[in-house]
């Protein structure tokens, strides 16, 4: 239930904005509120939200947000189910677009996303490779996105989990659990223990 709450108020910050007639602020809880539909498993409310997102970007030509909505649509078509070959060019767009920027967190997140792409076609020792990126991406600069780097903790430990790495996974558990509490993200803190638990 807190997470569909959640969802509520990226409606209310959406409405906020539009009313307001400010569209960098509607552009900025489109693409916020996206990563909220995703996290509750609505992966096409998610796609119609950064459609929307990158509408709003062309007309404005805010380059600098562009490469968020982009890793994140190519995540969400991930996971609403289309084959990782035809959504790798909108995740090289996001990276090379954050790359130029020169922006740790549009890069990790795109480093990210391209980790999932190549779980997706089953290439897990590629996929572990752009999660190491993504996190070194992340922690480039002293100001992180902690909400990222807990997510690519995460991630690398699902993907040792499944490479049969039970000591890298269990490791890679403990950095996500002791993170997500640091940072209150209770969320992740119940999954990384959960995992833990099933480790043992």
């Amino acid at each position: 239930h807190g997470r569909e709450r959640c969802l509520g108020h990226f409606e209310c910050a959406l409405d906020f904005a539009r009313r307001a007639k400010n569209p960098r602020r509607e552009i900025w809880a489109l693409g916020i509120g996206a990563l909220g539909h995703l996290s509750t498993g609505h992966p096409e409310a998610a796609k119609r939200w950064l459609t929307d997102c990158l509408s709003l970007l062309d007309d404005l030509r805010w380059i600098a947000f562009r490469p968020w909505p982009l890793a994140l649509l190519a995540e969400a078509e991930l996971k609403a189910g289309r084959d990782a070959s035809d959504v790798r060019p909108l995740i090289e767009e996001a990276f090379a677009l954050g790359c130029q920027i020169a922006d740790p967190c549009w890069e990790g997140m795109a480093a990210r996303v391209m980790a999932h792409a190549e779980i997706s076609s089953g290439n897990h020792t590629g996929a572990l490779s752009w999660l190491s990126d993504a996190h070194r991406r992340c922690l480039r600069e002293t100001d992180t996105y902690k909400a990222l780097e807990v997510g690519i903790l995460g991630d690398r430990a699902t993907l040792y989990q499944k490479l049969n790495r039970p000591d890298r996974a269990a490791e890679a558990a403990r950095e996500w659990l002791a993170l997500a509490a640091r940072t209150h993200m209770d969320g992740h803190l119940e999954r990384a223990r959960l995992f833990i638990q099933c480790l043992a």
